[in-house]
């Protein structure tokens, strides 16, 4: 049969369309199991931690692009992120920075990374000040193992936002932690009287506040190779080892402390959960130091306490016998008043004597 001259048209074949690119959440889950094989704890919510920071947006918008398709020209910074974080570089190293006292700190390798515990060491400082002095003066402090300036910053800043004028100085044996102090402060607080200065705990000259605020390595020597390699492996050092019980650097901060305080001045020591009883213990046998009493976390575990300078003495104050030599000096030149007996801190307090 002779085929149609007008044969009827054939169909059109189907149109072959390129596959998807993966959703947010499934690469999301790629990484989840990467990091989950890895060992790091809460994979789920350190993948997504990882997408939001690769992505440029805050995590609870990840939540809300989840089923959208991952883009192309992010996921290098994505697998970077997770390939970094699988080796156990911490969070905060990763993302070049980390929360505190609702301020985003900058932080890098071989500078502590602040934990949520030590906003209890602002807390008393704050309260301790606006306890003993009035509003529209001054209020001078030291924080020694100053780190990223998180604790000085903080404290700063929350004393001016209470009619306070802030005078202080932070100390640290790391450079690179001076540096990503000061960087913080000028970022945080620009104006603000602060400075940061290389010293082995104490300022190589001395002169006298009205606090000293104190957050030193305190974990025993041979407890630090059992930590978790964020810590372990990552973390410096120095910032961690506190000698062979723990109690290295508090024993040279209860005997150096009151040279540098204003008669009536507090001191107030950030430690580990169960140091609290070593802490008083060696507070308890300064000749110059009273009403002591303990702190509590939000975990109910002591974890700051503190002290007051009753008695002048004696004498000018010294550099700490015990530190190496500083290259900077500071002098009180900021007419901040001395600060009289404060009353114990009352949030969380323990058994104050």
């Amino acid at each position: 049969m002779p085929g149609d001259p007008n044969p009827a048209p054939a169909p059109a074949p189907a149109s072959v369309s390129a596959p998807a690119d993966p959703t947010v959440r499934v690469r999301a889950q790629e990484a989840e199991t990467v990091l989950a094989a890895a060992g790091v704890e809460d994979p789920r919510r350190e993948a997504g931690r990882l997408a939001a920071f690769a992505l440029g947006i805050p995590l609870a918008r990840y939540y809300a692009i989840l089923n959208d398709p991952f883009p192309a020209d992010r996921l290098p910074a994505f697998e970077d992120a997770v390939r970094r974080r699988a080796a156990r570089v911490p969070y905060a190293y990763i993302v070049g920075s980390v929360g505190f006292y609702g301020h985003e700190f900058s932080i890098g390798p071989g500078v502590l990374i602040p934990r949520p515990e030590t906003e209890l060491l602002v807390d008393a400082a704050l309260e301790t000040a606006l306890r003993t002095t009035r509003d529209g003066t001054g209020v001078s402090f030291l924080d020694l193992c100053t780190g990223c300036g998180c604790v000085a910053v903080s404290l700063a800043l929350a004393l001016r936002a209470k009619g306070r004028t802030p005078h202080g100085a932070g100390t640290d044996l790391s450079e690179d932690a001076l540096r990503s102090a000061r960087e913080n402060a000028r970022r945080l607080a620009p104006g603000e009287d602060l400075m940061f200065l290389y010293a082995d705990l104490f300022p190589p000259e001395a002169f006298r506040v009205d606090l000293v605020a104190a957050n030193p390595p305190y974990i025993p020597t041979f407890d630090i190779p059992p930590l978790e390699p964020e810590v372990g492996r990552f973390e410096p050092l120095v910032a961690l080892d506190g000698g062979l019980d723990g109690l290295d650097f508090y024993r040279r901060l209860v005997s150096g402390a009151p040279r540098f305080l204003n008669p009536g001045g507090a001191l107030l020591l950030e430690h580990g959960a169960d140091q609290g009883p070593a802490i008083r213990a060696l507070l308890e046998g300064s000749p110059v130091l009273e009403g002591i009493g303990t702190l509590l976390d939000l975990a109910g575990h002591p974890r700051v306490t503190y002290a007051t300078l009753t008695a002048e003495p004696g004498g000018s104050p010294e550099a700490d016998p015990g530190q190496g030599s500083g290259t900077s000096a500071a002098s009180d030149d900021s007419g901040a008043s001395a600060a009289s007996a404060p009353d114990a801190p009352a949030p969380g307090a323990a058994d104050g004597r």
